[in-house]
């Protein structure tokens, strides 16, 4: 009876060893589950940080596009810009041009008519009035024909006028789009820089999932070591557990055949 008492015993200490082993592997696996796990996480948030970034990387490209554009059309606003310049100070000069030949025509209109000098005789005196008469009709001819040309280059001059006005409209409106265009540029710019700035932070987020997820797999790969290890100490139990058991059924034959006497030798 206390043979069998002992071999209970042990037994029971064999099957609670047997025991606390698998509760180990068990432990192990569950850790093992969610370092898998975390392993799958790090995964997915570096092919999130990948798609970040190459979406950034496409909006700066798309920045740069519209900065480019931005800059010809820049360009080109600066160049019509000139010409309207260049139109406007010939027009100046037209005007200025005109203006003097009005000058000019208004000094002709102010000269006098040479009065012809009268004689004694009557007959002198009746060509003199003729030659006056004669040349009042051609200094009021003179007079309608100066005052025509005056109302046609008040005219020029009024469409001039118009003319340049409307260019110094175009040219303010060239400029209110060259400065709107360059706050875009500027803009643009800023948006880049700021793209660039968030590319190089995602880069170094993309490092640092890199290294944890280096680390998380050298954790994984020592896990594992860890559970071959476990596995051949379960196996090497269960080996030890299984001669226990064929030695307890070797001593309760061996006790059923000696009697009383075998147990107390």
């Amino acid at each position: 009876v206390p043979f069998s008492s002992a071999a209970g015993a042990a037994a029971a200490a064999s099957a609670a060893a047997s025991a606390a082993g698998c509760d180990d592997v068990e432990v192990f696996t569950e850790q093992e589950l969610l370092l898998e796990r975390a392993v799958e996480q790090a995964l997915s948030e570096l092919e999130a940080v990948d798609a970040a970034v190459t979406a950034l990387r496409a909006a700066l490209e798309l920045a740069s596009d519209d900065a480019e554009s931005a800059r010809v059309e820049l360009s080109q606003l600066r160049g019509v810009a000139e010409n309207w310049e260049r139109a406007a100070a010939e027009g100046k000069r037209e005007l200025s041009e005109r203006a003097r030949r009005v000058d000019e025509l208004l000094a002709t209109l102010e000269e006098l008519p040479s009065v012809p000098e009268g004689g004694g005789s009557g007959g002198s005196s009746e060509a003199s009035k003729e030659d006056e008469a004669r040349s009042r009709a051609r200094e009021g001819r003179r007079l309608e024909i100066a005052e025509e040309r005056i109302r046609v280059l008040e005219s020029q001059t009024s469409r001039l006028e118009e003319q340049v006005l409307q260019q110094e409209a175009q040219l303010h409106r060239s400029l209110d789009e060259r400065r709107r265009l360059e706050q875009q540029t500027d803009s643009f710019e800023q948006e880049r820089s700021n793209l660039r700035s968030s590319q190089s932070k995602t880069r170094e987020r993309l490092k640092a999932a890199e290294a944890q997820l280096k680390g998380r797999e050298d954790a994984v790969a020592a896990a594992m070591r860890r559970k071959q290890d476990l596995e051949r100490n379960a196996v090497h139990l269960h080996c030890e557990s299984r001669g226990l058991r064929a030695r307890l059924a070797a001593a309760g034959a061996g006790s059923g055949s000696g009697g009383p006497t075998a147990l107390c030798a």
